[in-house]
């Protein structure tokens, strides 16, 4: 889930990404389906997040590994 989560924030993040998108919508005048489709994103976005912010948080770190004494 975190590397759908990070691949959705690289992807359409980015400037060329939101122009196209934005550039489309409004040449299609579609720009209300838009701003309700990025709103539910956004929303969806912010749930993801928690998501993996929550499954990070109830990770047990394994312990490292054991060092052994030198007698002598």
């Amino acid at each position: 889930m975190e590397m759908v989560h990070r691949f959705y924030d690289e992807y359409y993040f980015r400037p060329k990404a939101a122009f196209r998108v934005v550039w489309k919508a409004m040449v299609n005048r579609d720009l209300p389906r838009l701003y309700v489709e990025a709103k539910s994103f956004l929303k969806l976005r912010a749930q993801r997040n928690k998501m993996v912010k929550d499954a990070r948080s109830q990770q047990v770190k394994p312990p490292g590994p054991r060092r052994r004494r030198r007698i002598g």
